[in-house]
């Protein structure tokens, strides 16, 4: 059987979405590091918001992350809260494709702003950089988007605060070859097809 060539780009374009879209699981792993791993309040040693790293991690396909999770410390009496007036801070999240073992790296920035207390903590962030930032690696697509923010308690408490609790790692396969090569050839044959139709 003969297609004609209007159906043959059809066939080249949805050949091409469909490897663009495949869902196929990917083995990854990531770490996140921090700087500073103390945030200070302004012109205070004793009053600082505490930032932890993690360790290298395996993940399989699309997954939230935690970039770092938050602890307060102070011994400001609630007379003379700590202040934190645009206090920087630099998460990087290291991403190793488990196929091709190529890894790279995302840096997102922010701030923290607020004040705590030896029994009080009201501190909150604000985001500085590109929140979705992305990444190939090997075959494969990253793209990150952190945007969550859980704040921590005071002094002492057990629950702690986090930054991108809900960072989305969306991973997804670059089209193959193939698939670009086919639609690249139907094409040409497609707008050939509409002049000679408009033509007849």
């Amino acid at each position: 059987m003969r297609y004609k060539p209007a159906v043959l780009f059809g066939i080249a374009l949805f050949c091409l979405s469909a490897s663009a879209a495949r869902a196929d699981h990917i083995d990854w792993l990531y770490s996140w590091s921090r700087s500073p791993d103390k945030v200070y309040a302004d012109g205070s040693t004793t009053s600082y918001i505490a930032l932890t790293s993690e360790g290298e991690v395996p993940a399989g396909g699309n997954t939230d992350v935690v970039a770092a999770n938050l602890s307060v410390y102070s011994n400001a009496p609630d007379t003379a809260p700590a202040t934190f007036t645009h206090k920087p801070y630099t998460l990087t999240l290291t991403i190793t494709d488990g196929d091709s073992s190529a890894a790279g790296s995302l840096v997102f920035t922010g701030e923290f702003n607020g004040q705590v207390t030896s029994d009080s903590s009201n501190a909150g962030i604000l985001f500085t950089g590109q929140n979705t930032q992305s990444l190939t690696l090997g075959e494969h697509l990253y793209t990150v988007t952190m945007d969550a923010y859980a704040p921590p308690g005071p002094p002492g408490s057990t629950n702690v605060g986090s930054i991108g609790a809900h960072a989305i790692v969306a991973v997804q396969t670059l089209p193959e070859p193939s698939s670009i090569f086919l639609a690249a050839l139907a094409l040409p044959a497609g707008v050939f097809w509409r002049r000679r139709r408009r033509k007849d």
